[in-house]
């Protein structure tokens, strides 16, 4: 065995510059190499192909004749020379070629530098593949975001359509991902509970919880303990141990302050110094508590007007509308109305396993009513359609007198559906008539063909 390996060791004699030079131009890689001062004296073909020069060319140039005549960029000749490690940088060819260069710098005995192999390789391909995959992990974040957010609106049972309403959305993402207090502005009805849902469930802040008091709904003596909570023994009746308030409850979260514009001018006072100080005293307490929280407030009255009233606090209004939302009414949400049926009926459908669908004149009257109850209107009518009407397609007749009486004054005392118009007829349809009134008129289906120039 050993023998055998002998018979395959080749001697320096065994091959000639010409073979050693056919080996090198065979290399898919490009071998450069350059003396101590830059001259170019040895490349191979591969040359060729990176630049679209000959090594004839390039042999006994100097290496910056590459950039002098726009072959590559950077030419790296200098970093090369100057260090004494090897080193891998990039350039990038006339062709738009991507080379990745590994230099290995080869020294005299005396440590002097002797010259410099550069070996070049084409990373293009490499360099495409890439830039593909971070356009397509740009991608894949755009469109989870985009499902992300798609789920937070169906989460939140909010439509969005209609053009009004896209804008309206658009601002309360953009705002969602800071901590700025949000005023939402709209009437009764049009969804600003959902809104606020929606901002929170987007927000840094969905970890925590969102915590909604209706300050219309709770007793004004009461508002204040159910807002700060209260310590023990604070009011005769009072638990034990005391209680935790709502904001505290929000804390690391957001507080939602629904109808905040029928909260009595005292607790007012009270929530401009959570917001001034993000701290609180509970009922009967002492002590400060501090708390980290985002609060989104709501309220269906003119605002603006309560402040000139004297009713709302103007320093309140400015801490609290730091960011105004008006949520458009439903009446200006024409877009989204067929959404809206559809979104209630399925729901309503499966609560009470039916199949009720809206005829095309009650969809078209749907569309035409002005909805003064808005959003709630529309849901509360379509439950009370789906429990009782007799059949599965809802039709004019089925809706209640006052939305009908309504119609007919706004349309001339005429039922809406009733000015409904037909539906065009289609091409075919006005084809054949067209044919039919020029047969009754030539008497000759070959004089009609001629006429229309058709078989």
């Amino acid at each position: 065995m050993e023998k055998r390996d002998q018979n395959f060791h080749l001697k320096e004699t065994d091959l000639s510059w010409q073979d050693l030079k056919d080996i090198l131009d065979y290399c898919y890689d490009e071998i450069f190499v350059i003396d101590s001062q830059g001259i170019v004296i040895y490349v191979n073909d591969a040359c060729t192909r990176n630049y679209g020069a000959t090594p004839e060319e390039l042999i006994g140039k100097h290496v910056m004749y590459l950039e002098e005549k726009g072959y590559c960029s950077p030419v790296l000749a200098s970093a090369f020379l100057g260090s004494k490690e090897s080193l891998t940088l990039q350039q990038t060819t006339v062709y738009g070629t991507v080379l990745t260069v590994t230099s290995s710098p080869v020294f005299n005995r005396d440590g002097s530098l002797r010259f410099v192999v550069l070996s070049s390789r084409d990373i293009t391909d490499i360099t495409l593949l890439r830039k593909d995959l971070a356009n397509s992990r740009h991608l894949e974040e755009k469109y989870r975001g985009k499902l992300a957010d798609s789920q937070n609106l169906v989460s939140s049972g909010i439509i969005a359509e209609s053009e009004e309403m896209k804008a309206c959305l658009n601002l309360a993402r953009k705002v969602s991902s800071t901590d700025a207090n949000i005023l939402l502005l709209g009437e009764s009805g049009v969804g600003k509970s959902l809104m606020a849902n929606y901002i929170h469930n987007v927000s840094n802040r969905k970890s925590g919880r969102m915590v909604r008091i209706n300050c219309a709904s709770i007793p004004e003596n009461l508002l204040e303990s159910e807002l700060f909570g209260y310590c023990k023994g604070a009011f005769s009746g009072a638990e034990k141990r005391g209680k935790q308030g709502l904001v505290e409850m929000a804390h690391k979260g957001t507080l939602f302050l629904d109808e905040i514009g029928e909260m009595s001018p005292a607790l007012q006072a009270k929530i401009l110094q959570l917001i001034q100080d993000h701290s609180f005293i509970p009922l009967g307490g002492t002590e400060e508590v501090k708390v980290d929280i985002r609060i989104i407030a709501a309220t269906n009255i003119d605002i603006r007007q309560a402040i000139e009233e004297g009713n709302f606090r103007e320093d309140l209004f400015y801490r609290l509308s730091v960011i105004e939302i008006n949520v458009p009414p439903l009446r200006e949400r024409q877009g989204d109305i067929e959404f809206l049926i559809d979104y209630f009926l399925n729901k309503l459908n499966a609560k009470y396993y039916s199949n009720v669908a809206l005829s095309p004149e009650a969809t078209e009257l749907f569309l035409r009513y002005p909805w003064p109850g808005n959003i709630r209107e529309l849901e509360h009518l379509l439950e009370r359609l789906a429990l009782t009407s007799d059949n599965s397609t809802i039709t004019p007749e089925d809706l209640p007198e006052q939305f009908k009486n309504f119609m007919e004054q706004k349309g001339d005392l005429v039922p809406l559906h009733k000015q409904i118009e037909k539906p065009k007829a289609s091409y075919r349809e006005m084809e054949i008539e067209r044919i039919l009134d020029l047969y009754e008129k030539l008497h000759s289906s070959y004089k009609v063909a001629d006429e229309l120039n058709i078989s």
